[in-house]
């Protein structure tokens, strides 16, 4: 498993969400989930709420130093099960880093 952390803006966007509920509608606009379902496998969460996860790919949000106000923000990171091309990597860090 490979763990690729990433900027919360740059991950998340400026996406506008459509109503007061999220739907899955509004986690495919999300330019880190567009990347995760191009490259890695189908985006597999289905109701609002549910962990943000697709085939082969899962977003982890870690909060402990966020609350305990070491950090601004908390870590994130796209957690991928298997090993992906230096390409692929590549391209990650540029895009979302």
């Amino acid at each position: 498993m490979i763990e690729l952390e990433f900027d919360i803006q740059k991950g998340y966007s400026d996406v506008v969400l459509e109503g007061k509920t999220l739907t899955k509608q509004d986690y495919t606009q999300l330019p880190i989930v567009q990347w995760a379902v191009k490259n890695i496998g189908p985006i597999l969460t289905n109701e609002p709420g549910q962990i943000l996860y697709g085939e082969g790919w899962e977003i982890y949000a870690d909060w402990n130093n966020y609350i305990n106000e070491v950090d601004d923000t908390p870590r994130v990171v796209l957690k991928c099960k298997h090993e992906l091309d230096s390409r692929l990597i590549t391209e990650f860090w540029i895009r979302f880093q």
